[in-house]
């Protein structure tokens, strides 16, 4: 997910932090989310790799 914003320059305002702790929050869904696709990935490639070995030794 990608977080675009368009900064105007107003006197007074040095900083807007609702962008910054947007992109901070979205940031950390998108590790939690590639974490839990890897745990998936490795489950599934183990189940494989078992079912395989169990497929050989029943030969």
């Amino acid at each position: 997910m990608q977080i675009e914003a368009k900064v105007i320059p107003v006197q007074g305002i040095a900083e807007v932090p609702d962008i910054v702790e947007g992109h901070e929050e979205a940031e950390a869904r998108r590790h939690r989310a590639e974490l839990l696709l890897l745990n998936v990935a490795t489950a599934l490639a183990i189940a494989l790799v078992t079912c395989a070995w169990v497929a050989i030794a029943l030969e």
